[in-house]
């Protein structure tokens, strides 16, 4: 359900974005440079939390190539989703923050957890 929501928090205000700018006669120049801005909503949103799921932050400009960025959005959605349950691999510069640990539903499986560091 979580990965749910946060893929309609990422694509909604695009559609809605999408259909005022449909309703408002532009001229072109406006509603090209409009319609830019509008293909900016999901990279910028997924910028924010595609750190938290082992992605780079430019790792988010893949939610401006058509159809990919779809699965990508559901992708990280469901990464945010399980995020309590990280059982993928994280990035070679994230490992030292990283520790290998049984899953807690399937002992027979492994999980990562963060290592809390006092800076």
């Amino acid at each position: 359900m979580l990965a749910l929501v946060v893929f309609a928090l990422v694509w909604v205000p695009t559609a809605v974005l999408r259909d005022t700018l449909a309703a408002m006669s532009l001229d072109p120049p406006a509603r090209i440079s409009l319609g830019l801005a509008n293909m900016l909503v999901p990279v910028l949103l997924l910028a924010f939390v595609t750190p938290l799921v082992s992605y780079r932050r430019r790792d988010a400009l893949c939610a401006l190539i058509p159809f990919y960025n779809i699965w990508f959005t559901a992708r990280i959605a469901w990464r945010l989703a399980y995020l309590p349950y990280h059982d993928w691999l994280p990035r070679d510069d994230e490992r030292a923050d990283w520790q290998l640990v049984r899953h807690p539903a399937d002992p027979a499986r492994l999980a990562h957890v963060v290592i809390r560091r006092d800076v």
